[in-house]
C-alpha cells in the first residue's frame, strides 16, 4: 500500500464518510484511498460520503466544507483552486478529490 502524501484539512466525517464495515466514525489513514476505523481497529475503504457522486463545489462552499489539503511532509496547506490551469498547456487541471495521488 502506498502512503499518503496529503490529507484534507477537515476530518472524514465532515465529508460524511464512515466505516464501510460498521458505519462508525473514521479518521484519515496513513495509506492512500483508505480511512482508519476506531471501532474495527483497521484501515478500510470506507463509505465515500460526498465523494460517492458529483460534488457540488459551490454548495459545499456554502456549507463550509473545504477541499484544502495539508501536505504531510511539509505541513503546508494546499489551497483548493477549482479553476487552476496547467501553465505549459493551458488545459484545465482535473483534481482527484478521493485521496488518490
Amino acid at each position: 500500500m502506498k502512503r499518503r502524501e496529503w490529507v484534507y484539512v477537515m476530518s472524514p466525517s465532515a465529508y460524511e464518510m464512515s466505516c464501510d464495515l460498521c458505519n462508525g466514525e473514521v479518521e484519515w489513514s496513513e495509506f492512500q484511498g483508505l480511512v482508519w476505523c476506531w471501532r474495527c481497529l483497521k484501515d478500510t475503504r470506507g463509505n465515500p460520503g460526498v465523494f460517492g457522486g458529483p460534488i457540488g463545489i459551490e454548495a459545499c462552499r456554502l456549507l463550509g466544507i473545504s477541499f484544502d489539503r495539508i501536505h504531510l511532509k511539509t505541513g503546508k496547506r494546499i489551497k483548493y483552486n477549482f479553476h487552476k490551469t496547467d501553465l505549459n498547456t493551458g488545459e484545465s487541471i482535473k483534481y482527484n478529490l478521493k485521496g488518490v495521488e
